[in-house]
């Protein structure tokens, strides 16, 4: 299935070019087709949300960069601890991020005044939470460095690599349940507004801001030195395809549940021991973009829009066909496109879309369905936009390949034409999906266009009824807030042993769950320490002996868990 386009050659006017640069042109086109079109065939599996979502101890670990919005675990760069206290820091990423937007310990979102954690309570006091956004010249963490200084110095700032520490306390035994459930594997994450990324005005480039829009950071990533590292004049020299484009990602779409959103944005990682051409095709995917170099050594780039064509092929243009028939094969026809993307509201996951289904072409031949990762997008609106058009290309009236003459050189560059072929009764709307020139020498002597029907009614969007286009987006999962809380038994009550002035019995309630056992105690009023009494498995009561007559006693029950060690009170 073709998701991403494949690039097509060149702009208008490719007669005029030399050869060296037309073949300069050529051989990279054909690199990125060929690289793209690998993606889509015989692609490794994209790195899930999931993956870096928690914290790996890896002596040499592949490192990675955000867009958009993240939620990020990352790997060990020191852990130890001293005198009751544990000490951690963690690489959240490489390069310069924009913001920390949120804290997580374990599942729970913490609030910091200062450096130090003030909320859950359960934290306050016990946990201290610094970072650095990755800049070039970060600041020493000076209280590691106070506690550690021959192990964490000067030389250990962390240039271009965001980071945490993360300090925990001892707390007593009984409140590591509470606090510290997973002792020295507590989990710690960060919610980060990820690279800052050029944006374009009138033309002109403008310096790293943070910014979302899918092709500012297909911008970014060719040109990054952790990205394709292409030189910056590549994207100068078609600057306003590029502009055109962040204006379409930026177009505000109505949602239906109320509110707008951008056409097209990127949300997620990327790994540095990937292959580049995964990551631009996936990124690619998430804005239904397509790139191609152009004859003035630039590449230009168009997103997902649907544009009127300009150029017609006719009989006069087609000289013959090939190829040609109605609709995909067997094996890579679809009716149904399920597809994975983030969600914010789930806790920044893969998760399930409601699959885009054709009913009537499911009711007559069954269902043949496809499934499509789009981690890069970060709302179910936005991947329901990109399922239906995957579903489109997946099952188009007509596919094939047309030899031309050279009336078809105005082709290269569109995206959109007409075709009208006499021979088979064709007269419809056709996305290029590639274009080769035919060469003798040094002189073009024809074109080769590989094209499949498509129309302007897979880039209709209906969301302003949940019956359409949007479909129904998956349930948001009710907060469940941990109860950290054991209860207080009921029902106690004190009474004197029969025929004993000395004994007394202290009973309570039965416990609202198995695993809460009482336990009891007791001691004389004004007197220091308190006195144990044993309490038998199971039992909600307990017997105390020799009590003396006539003196005023203090008696407490209370509840501890049996699988956290928790204690009521």
């Amino acid at each position: 299935m073709a998701v991403a386009i494949l690039p097509i050659l060149a702009a208008v006017g490719v007669v005029g070019m030399t050869a060296s640069i037309l073949a300069e042109v050529i051989v990279i086109a054909i690199g990125l087709g060929i690289s793209l079109l690998s993606q889509l065939l015989f692609k490794p599996a994209q790195p899930k949300p999931s993956d870096v979502q928690t914290i790996l101890r890896q002596a040499t670990a592949a490192r990675f960069r955000a867009y958009g919005r993240v939620k990020v675990g990352g790997f060990l760069m020191f852990a130890n601890t001293k005198a009751g206290v544990f000490d951690r820091v963690i690489a959240m990423g490489s390069g310069e991020i924009d913001a920390v937007e949120e804290h997580w310990i374990d599942d729970n979102l913490v609030t910091l005044s200062g450096n130090a954690v003030s909320s859950p309570s359960q934290y306050l006091g016990k946990c201290i939470i610094e970072f650095r956004t990755g800049t070039d010249a970060p600041a020493l963490y000076s209280g590691l460095n106070t506690a550690w200084p021959d192990l964490w110095t000067a030389a250990h700032l962390g240039k271009g690599i965001p980071s945490a520490w993360i300090e925990q306390f001892q707390v007593k035994s009984e409140d590591m349940g509470d606090v510290w459930p997973q002792y020295a594997n507590t989990n710690y994450r960060q919610v980060q507004r990820g690279a800052k990324v050029r944006t374009i005005s009138g033309g002109v480039l403008s310096a790293p801001v943070w910014n979302d829009l899918a092709s500012n950071i297909i911008l970014d990533y060719l040109t990054h030195p952790d990205g394709l590292g292409l030189d910056i004049s590549w994207i100068e020299n078609e600057i306003t395809s590029w502009e055109v484009a962040q204006g379409i990602c930026s177009e505000a779409i109505d949602l239906a549940a109320g509110g707008v959103e951008n056409r097209y944005r990127i949300w997620g990682i990327y790994r540095f021991d990937e292959r580049p051409a995964d990551i631009l095709a996936r990124f690619l995917q998430a804005c239904d973009g397509m790139i191609y170099p152009t004859p003035n050594r630039g590449i230009a780039i168009k997103v997902g829009k649907w544009e009127a064509p300009t150029v017609t092929l006719d009989d006069d243009a087609i000289l013959g066909f090939s190829e040609f028939g109605r609709g995909r094969d067997i094996l890579t026809t679809a009716n149904t496109v399920r597809a994975r993307f983030t969600s914010p509201d789930h806790d920044y996951l893969e998760t399930d879309a409601d699959p885009w289904v054709e009913d009537a072409d499911v009711a007559e031949r069954g269902e043949f369905a496809i499934d499509v990762d789009l981690f890069s997008v970060p709302s179910h609106a936005q991947c329901r936009r990109l399922q239906k058009l995957a579903a489109r290309r997946a099952n188009p009236d007509w596919v094939g390949r047309l030899s031309c003459n050279l009336r078809a050189l105005p082709v290269m560059g569109e995206r959109f034409i007409n075709v009208e072929l006499s021979e088979l009764g064709i007269a419809d709307t056709f996305e290029v999906l590639g274009v080769q020139l035919q060469i003798e020498g040094t002189i073009v002597k024809g074109v080769e266009v590989q094209i499949a029907s498509l129309s302007a009614e897979a880039y209709d969007w209906a969301a302003l009824t949940r019956s359409g286009d949007e479909g129904t987006p998956p349930a948001i999962p009710e907060v469940i807030v941990p109860e950290n809380t054991i209860p207080d038994p009921t029902g106690v009550i004190v009474t004197g042993l029969t025929g004993s002035g000395t004994d007394v019995r202290v009973a309570w309630d039965d416990p609202p769950d198995d695993f809460l056992q009482g336990e009891v105690r007791y001691r004389p009023v004004g007197a220091a320490e308190w006195i144990g009494v044993a309490v038998a498995p199971g039992a909600t009561a307990a017997a105390i002996f020799n009590i003396v007559p006539g003196s005023a006693y203090e008696f407490e029950v209370r509840h501890r868990s049996t699988t956290t060690d928790r204690v009521s009170c």
